[in-house]
């Protein structure tokens, strides 16, 4: 069944996390003092490891494989690009 889910991110550079395969994660956001990111997913899709990318701005740009950029969001003074890993 198609439903929107909610996951944890860290802020970190890079990070796997398991979505339901054919996963579409459309926005990231702060709630609260964590960072989120919501995603359309089948729920009885089986899972797929992931790659967020996590980028400050004014920090080297370091995509390799094909990523799709997902949103920006501040903390504070900081502004994180978060960006997703397309499946192949």
């Amino acid at each position: 069944m198609k439903t929107i889910f909610k996951y944890q991110l860290e802020i970190t550079d890079t990070q796997v996390i398991k979505l339901p395969k054919g996963a579409d994660p459309f926005t990231a956001q702060f709630q609260g003092e964590q960072l989120c990111i919501w995603a359309a997913v089948d729920s009885d899709a089986e899972l797929e490891d992931r790659e967020f990318r996590i980028i400050g701005t004014g920090q080297p740009l370091d995509l390799s494989g094909v990523f799709r950029y997902l949103d920006s969001v501040q903390q504070g003074s900081f502004v994180w690009h978060v960006f997703t890993k397309v499946p192949v």
